[in-house]
């Protein structure tokens, strides 16, 4: 690889990411990250980076099926790495999560999503913007898959949390309320 490869490849790719140009983003981190890991180490900074910044591309380009086996991989060098609560590794497995619901999986994105609640709570506290952010997707799965009455539960708690960290008009707080209101006209408590 010649000097300054990466980096370019790094900086085009983020640059076509920002232009919502995802698919050539992948092309572009395609053609340097096979031969990056020979050179440099599979779990080298710069490479980690590089996989971390496809695999975002893959998920924005709604391609969850690549994208969820590089977030997993990359959370497990993530925790051999920085350990198992390193944010980052966290992140990757919420990704995963995501991917295994987008892709229909919604018992598995569930199971997956709640295993990584549990440590993301344990790090951030229960309001955090992560923890937040995934209660809410994992409630949403719920209802997807029929579990109503588990989803209100959620949400109400939800709701409470997003009111006391953000306050009663945050859009947050008014997006729970509204779909809770929606279930309430449902006849669900």
């Amino acid at each position: 690889m010649a000097p300054g490869e990466l980096a370019e490849a790094d900086r085009h790719a983020q640059e076509l990411i920002d232009e919502g140009r995802f698919a050539q983003a992948v092309g572009v981190l395609d053609d340097v990250i096979d031969p990056a890991p020979a050179a440099l180490g599979s779990e080298s900074a710069q490479v980690v980076e590089l996989f971390l910044l496809r695999a975002t591309a893959l998920a924005l380009s709604d391609d969850a099926a690549r994208a969820r086996p590089e977030f997993t991989a990359l959370a497990d060098v993530l925790e051999r790495q920085a350990g198992r609560d390193d944010e980052r590794a966290l992140l990757c497995h919420q990704q995963a999560a995501y991917c295994l619901a987008q892709l229909g999986e919604t018992t598995r994105a569930l199971h997956a999503a709640e295993e990584v609640l549990t440590r993301i709570r344990a790090v951030g506290g229960e309001r955090s913007d992560d923890a937040l952010d995934l209660r809410q997707a994992i409630a949403m799965w719920r209802l997807r898959s029929g579990d109503t009455g588990q989803a209100a539960r959620e949400l109400h708690a939800l709701y409470a949390d997003l009111r006391a960290q953000y306050g009663p008009q945050a859009p947050e707080a008014l997006q729970v309320a509204e779909m809770l209101d929606r279930l309430r006209g449902r006849g669900t408590p």
